[in-house]
């Protein structure tokens, strides 16, 4: 999804309404100001306004016509933009019309054969642009994007900065064995308030939520009852499949079949990723509990299984969790996350003021 700006002429209002909704409809946020929905609201201070969503948006389209490039408010719009650096989506409304003036270093969708045909150009293009960006997540703007202590989520995917490196060596991690016809198994440890947490919700889940090549399974911790846990989390994913499903019923049935039937009737290529965090917590729970809990798990990574488990702990116990049998022998090579370096602090601190209506003083970040 990406934030976009539609500057246009009053008169060129009909293909507006036609375009903002084919962009809303492919996923993005569209701010029309002759919008009921989500144009400037009545009694808001109509420049100001306008003025917020320009900061605040990704791209500008804007609507090529005669009109538009008469329009004083038009030319101001895209003067901001380019001001800003934001990308500039030049959409013609009539062939062969040269480019606006200030948008003519920027390719202009060209005009098909319809409206309909050039408005599916522009979304096409947008998801090359933005589909593999930070800004295709959705922030709602009432979330504050600094969560202080408490940990990243999901919904936090566009403010999660700084750990673009470490994000791309777990996803890859993942990908990597995404071919395999077997389970898998990934962990991750690091000291504690590190920021692992944040890692997995807001930078690695957003990329695998909503494929139909992967169900997502948590992140979930175990805690003093871990397979009602384990339970809870499955149902959560998929409460078509696995409806009244109990710690108890799990023991009984097994993981590993459970695990079949969220994939039955999918591609042959679907895995199901299961995310258990604060692993070290598995400590409190009854010995039973806990030793049906680490074989459940362990289960589930046999051979033709096609699940990928993700392991989150605390770096010091990592010995602790070698040492649980029968899975314990599976954790190897473990990924660490260590500390934010400066680089990566100053993205963390100054990227997510984008995302809201919000600046940073001068030498704030330093």
């Amino acid at each position: 999804m990406a934030e976009l700006f539609l500057s246009h002429r009053s008169t060129d209002k009909d293909a507006a309404e036609v375009v903002a909704t084919a962009l809303r409809a492919a996923g993005h946020r569209v701010f029309l100001d002759s919008s009921h929905d989500e144009g400037i609201e009545p009694a808001k201070e109509w420049l100001g306004a306008l003025f917020r969503e320009l900061r605040l948006c990704d791209a500008v389209v804007f609507l090529n016509s005669t009109d538009s490039q008469a329009s004083k408010w038009c030319f101001m719009e895209l003067g901001f933009a380019v001001e800003r650096a934001k990308p500039i989506y030049a959409l013609n409304l009539t062939a062969a019309i040269a480019p606006h003036p200030l948008a003519a270093s920027f390719q202009a969708i060209r005009l098909e054969t319809d409206l309909d045909a050039s408005i599916t150009w522009l979304t096409d293009q947008l998801v090359r642009d933005f589909g593999g960006d930070q800004r295709w997540f959705t922030f709602k703007r009432e979330r504050d994007p600094y969560p202080g202590l408490r940990a990243f989520e999901t919904a936090d995917a566009a403010v999660f900065y700084g750990r673009e490196q470490e994000t791309k060596r777990v996803i890859n991690r993942i990908v990597s064995a995404a071919s395999s016809p077997d389970g898998d198994l990934i962990t991750l440890i690091g000291p504690s308030g590190i920021g692992k947490s944040s890692l997995v919700q807001a930078g690695v889940l957003p990329r695998f939520l909503g494929r139909d090549d992967w169900t997502v399974v948590g992140p979930f911790e175990p805690g003093n009852f871990p397979m009602d846990r384990l339970a809870a989390a499955l149902t959560s994913a998929a409460p078509e499949i696995t409806a009244n499903l109990t710690g108890d019923t799990l023991r009984k049935g097994g993981l590993a079949g459970v695990m079949e039937r969220m994939r039955a009737g999918k591609n042959p290529q679907h895995r199901v990723l299961v995310v258990v965090d604060q692993f070290e917590y598995l400590a409190i729970a009854d010995a039973t509990d806990r030793e049906d809990f680490v074989k459940a798990l362990d289960s589930s990574l046999s051979d033709g299984s096609r699940v990928t488990l993700v392991i989150i702990a605390r770096q010091d116990r990592l010995d602790d969790l070698q040492g649980l049998d029968p899975l314990g022998p599976r954790i190897s090579q473990p990924l660490i996350i260590a500390a934010l370096g400066r680089d990566g602090l100053v993205e963390a601190i100054g990227k997510p003021v984008g995302h809201v209506d919000m600046t940073l003083g001068p030498g704030f970040t330093d």
